[in-house]
């Protein structure tokens, strides 16, 4: 049975086809999708896209490989396989999956707002801390910096991909679906707030908060994008969007030796120094 549903991220809204019950519980459960409707209709919608499993076969560690037409792209690996109008208004997903469709679901996002140059979807976690908006991450590993128990005390927005738009000289953290320990709260899927600043872990023998320079910090913030562009061209408009996001929020490398002493260090200011 065919199901079509509406998905809301950040500022975008989605309408996704899928051909069963088990992938309509599956979105409805992760990205909080509700029954498209004629309201559903009523209002623009960003992309229309149809996703169903089956394809290939599990990760293989290969290399995406990009094709590139006057009317679509296609992006695929072992486990997924993408195809997107060039204006990104309409795709569709066959993954391997329900791994490898959450995984084609936020490459395609990542893409789409590139492509809008909207903003950026960073490997790190961000809450919501005394009205606070803060984001941390790891830039010596592929993985977002966790802390073991403070974060999830506050208000959660993201725990491996944080949703970040960048507007002139404002950044706003959005409330991610994109998760892998947590479910989004289906009341706060708008919730969104002002960055206050960026924190970039590196574990050390001492703890120090160090300023980093505006080409450190967009040289660390490129390293930490979830997904570079489907479109080889469009590598300029997120180079663009993480100089205005270092320009607009300040970026701290915070080395502690543990990550307990993250947060207790993270707003202490007597530390730091500039680079």
């Amino acid at each position: 049975m065919f199901h079509l549903l509406e998905l809301n991220i950040a500022e975008h809204r989605l309408v996704m086809e899928v051909p069963s019950d088990t992938l309509y519980t599956w979105a409805a459960r992760t990205f909080c999708a509700v029954p498209a409707t004629s309201y559903t209709f009523a209002s623009p919608i960003d992309l229309i896209l149809s996703a169903n499993v089956g394809y290939g076969q599990s990760f293989d560690g290969r290399p995406a490989q990009i094709s590139c037409t006057a009317a679509f792209i296609q992006y695929w690996r072992s486990d997924f396989l993408i195809v997107v109008s060039r204006d990104y208004s309409e795709a569709t997903i066959e993954a391997y999956d329900l791994l490898a469709l959450n995984q084609a679901l936020l490459t395609l996002y990542s893409a789409l707002i590139t492509y809008r140059e909207w903003g950026l979807l960073v490997r790190a976690t961000c809450w919501i801390e005394d009205g606070r908006v803060l984001m941390s991450a790891d830039t010596s590993s592929p993985r977002p910096f966790m802390t073991n128990e403070k974060p999830f005390a506050h208000t959660l927005l993201s725990d491996e991909a944080a949703l970040i738009k960048v507007s002139g000289d404002h950044l706003r953290a959005f409330n991610s679906p994109f998760r892998s320990g947590s479910l989004r709260n289906p009341l706060e899927i708008h919730l969104n707030g002002e960055l206050d600043e960026c924190l970039l872990n590196r574990p050390t023998l001492h703890s120090r908060r160090i300023r980093l320079s505006e080409t450190e910090a967009v040289s660390r913030l490129r390293y930490l994008l979830a997904f570079q562009a489907l479109d080889p061209h469009e590598s300029a408009k997120t180079a663009a969007m993480c100089r205005s996001a270092v320009r607009a929020v300040p970026f701290y490398e915070l080395q502690a030796p543990v990550p307990d002493a993250f947060l207790s260090q993270a707003h202490e200011h007597v530390y730091a120094e500039m680079v």
